[in-house]
């Protein structure tokens, strides 16, 4: 259920010509893990300036401790778009394929059936 809410939520579910596919991106895939390369590597240089930075132990603690917070939330809402978002269409993608072409071999026969009328 989580997979299909954020499957949702990520606008992955689209319509095409009044059918419904599942779309997975190439690009973000590509660039998912560019992006958490540099992200990580970021953070890691915000913890050395701090370190090295001339000051006293304690404010180097609160500096370490600010960093560490902002970044855990800048990483928790790119990891819902670029690494959850493609977990979830590789968990979920295939049952929802599945349903989305049930869902169009279905309509088009009711559209045959009233064009028959």
């Amino acid at each position: 259920m989580s997979n299909l809410q954020l499957i949702v939520l990520n606008t992955d579910v689209r319509t095409r010509s009044n059918k419904a596919f599942v779309r997975r991106s190439v690009l973000a895939r590509a660039l998912s893990p560019a992006m958490a390369t540099v992200v990580g590597v970021h953070w890691l240089l915000m913890y050395v300036l701090a370190l090295t930075a001339p000051g006293p132990i304690w404010l180097k603690i609160l500096v370490i401790l600010g960093i560490f917070f902002a970044y855990a939330t800048l990483y928790r809402g790119w990891s819902l778009y670029g690494y959850c978002a493609l977990a979830a269409v590789d968990q979920a993608g295939g049952q929802l394929d599945q349903l989305c072409s049930q869902s169009n071999s279905e309509s088009s026969a009711k559209l045959h059936q009233l064009n028959k009328i």
